[in-house]
């Protein structure tokens, strides 16, 4: 931002505290199981109106079946003992002493009134199958949402404590740890001990991977625009493609720090709106095999992504 206000503006937000960037992910986050419960919510209304349609449907066509066979065959003991139990077989038991014609009938009536009862059956489990999905979806939900919010609140802590900023380096596995308000701090003296020695392993991951793909793919280096880094551009059946890299072991990172999930998810979805806002596309590229879980988000958010492994 240039201009008469840029300089005040800039002082503004360079006031905030560090962890105010994790705003943004944790509300997107929240908003994603939100939409994702509204989702299952909906599924689960539709199928257990169809169960009930179903189950009332079917209940009728038994207890009508079942008068009709008590109108045909005289039942010892008394009629109360069916209930539920007509069916072909029990119909030709109660049926044995009657004559053939009225045999055939009674026989008939209980195969319909066995159908109707099975499908009676059938409609109260997917109803009880709706209820249990929806059960499931309340605490999915409930257990993003708490998730998100107890992130925030372990990372206030560390507000007065500023992370480490690499531009070079924030490929790979460190942009998103850093970004992400983790374990980084300000470069004021070495780290000490295996975090300093995984960190520096991380990083040099990432600039061996990107410097991998542009070799590979023969594109360009990483930049920025709009306000995001990106790992590296190359062309693709005519199109121009900016890409974000993720190597190492980034997504066990996500799958076990959920503050590295939410800010992966808002950059990721910031990234590609900027690369369409510019007339070019977007992917995600991934050294290692992306989770299944993961997979099935980016499908559903219509993000690309592509496996190239490192050799």
């Amino acid at each position: 931002m240039r201009g008469d206000y840029a300089p005040r503006f800039h002082r503004s937000l360079n006031e905030l505290p560090g962890t105010s960037a994790l705003l943004g992910p944790a509300h997107d986050f929240c908003a994603n199981a939100l939409e994702e419960y509204a989702s299952r919510l909906q599924q689960a209304k539709l199928q257990s109106a169809t169960a009930l349609e179903r189950g009332l449907r079917a209940d009728t066509q038994y207890k009508t079946a079942l008068q009709q066979f008590y109108a045909l065959v005289p039942v010892t003991p008394p009629a109360s003992v069916i209930g539920r139990g007509l069916n072909q077989l029990t119909a030709l038991a109660y049926s044995q002493y009657q004559q053939p014609q009225v045999r055939e009938v009674a026989e008939k009536i209980g195969a319909y009134a066995g159908q109707a009862e099975q499908e009676r059956q059938l409609a109260a489990q997917l109803a009880r199958q709706a209820a249990q999905a929806l059960r499931e979806a309340e605490v999915l939900c409930e257990q993003a949402i708490r998730t998100a919010t107890l992130q925030l609140t372990a990372v206030d802590a560390e507000a007065r404590e500023p992370t480490v900023v690499d531009s070079r380096t924030s490929g790979g596995d460190n942009k998103a740890l850093t970004g992400a308000g983790s374990r980084g701090r300000s470069t004021e003296g070495p780290p000490s001990g295996n975090q300093s020695s995984g960190g520096r392993l991380a990083q040099e991951r990432g600039r061996q991977y990107e410097d991998f793909l542009k070799e590979k793919l023969g594109g360009g280096e990483n930049f920025r625009q709009g306000g995001r880094e990106f790992d590296g551009t190359f062309q693709e059946n005519g199109d121009e493609i900016w890409y974000e890299a993720k190597s190492g072991n980034f997504w066990k990172k996500a799958a076990e720090d959920s503050r590295i999930w939410i800010k992966f998810t808002s950059n990721i979805g910031d990234a590609r709106r900027i690369a369409e806002a510019s007339g070019k596309k977007f992917y995600l590229i991934s050294e290692n095999p992306i989770p299944q879980n993961i997979i099935e988000w980016l499908t559903k958010k219509g993000l690309s992504w592509k496996i190239i492994p490192m050799n």
